[in-house]
């Protein structure tokens, strides 16, 4: 299935919580074994901050909570991470992928600029033989006070497909937990989404917010020179799925203009 071609924008209140890239290879156990010097010398000028640990072993967890946690990482390997200057950007290195994540996500275009010098690095210094899994992940957590909206109820902003049976008023309003999982097959390239979405809160504020959780994924040998194309149509995807997830007035009160 493929969702509803959309134009492009860019919101001004950009609910974007958090985006990451995951591009995972054959385990490198040069990079366990040696400090990535070399790796870090290809990247410090936009990546200056450095800290090193020990991969966290979530193998025991159940896997729905293990996703949550984070991104899957090999046991008794180390993570290196890489930040930018103003913690915005992080780039995370372990012997079996290579992670960029950002909290201040604009535009498409910028978050490739910042991922082609770790991308080029990983190719330059460790030339993996090829990707296995090409991941990208949006966040959206939807705040309605933030947009002017505190009093709107949810059936007014999500579309009924998304909400189910919190589209009934008297069910949205006695709702103290709702959340749903997705898997789908979204194109003819047999590009994969994980759906995750449902209430949520952020921090220690008790306001109810909506989450919509993307993860959309690739697994297929792929070449690391192809990876940038793929990543285009995940990206491309991304929109579309957002933009059926919402009715128009909540994507007019978060002020989109075009991208283009």
């Amino acid at each position: 299935m493929t969702f509803p071609d959309s134009l492009r924008v860019i919101y001004e209140k950009n609910p974007l919580a958090e985006v990451i890239c995951q591009l995972k290879f054959p385990r490198i156990l040069r990079i366990d074994s040696e400090l990535p010097a070399a790796f870090q010398e290809n990247i410090r000028s936009e990546y200056p901050n450095f800290a090193q640990s020990a991969v966290l072993n979530l193998a025991q967890l159940p896997p729905d909570i293990a996703r949550l946690v984070g991104l899957e990482r090999a046991i008794g390997a180390t993570s290196y991470e890489f930040a930018s200057a103003d913690g915005a950007w992080k780039v995370t290195l372990t012997s079996e992928f290579l992670a960029l994540v950002t909290s201040k996500y604009r535009r498409w275009e910028d978050f490739k600029t910042h991922l082609q010098v770790p991308l080029q690095a990983l190719a330059t210094v460790y030339a993996p033989a090829f990707l296995s899994r090409i991941g990208l992940r949006y966040q959206d957590v939807v705040k309605r006070s933030v947009l002017g909206l505190h009093d709107v109820p949810w059936s007014e902003l999500l579309q009924s497909q998304v909400l189910g049976e919190l589209i009934e008023p008297w069910i949205e309003v006695d709702a103290i937990q709702a959340v749903r999982n997705l898997l789908l097959r979204v194109n003819e390239q047999d590009d994969r989404v994980q759906i995750q979405h449902g209430f949520a809160t952020t921090g220690q504020d008790p306001e109810q917010c909506y989450l919509i959780d993307c993860d959309f994924f690739v697994e297929q040998q792929t070449e690391p020179r192809n990876a940038t194309a793929t990543l285009d149509r995940l990206n491309k995807e991304s929109g579309k799925l957002f933009r059926w997830c919402i009715q128009d007035r909540l994507h007019a009160a978060m002020e989109p203009r075009n991208a283009e």
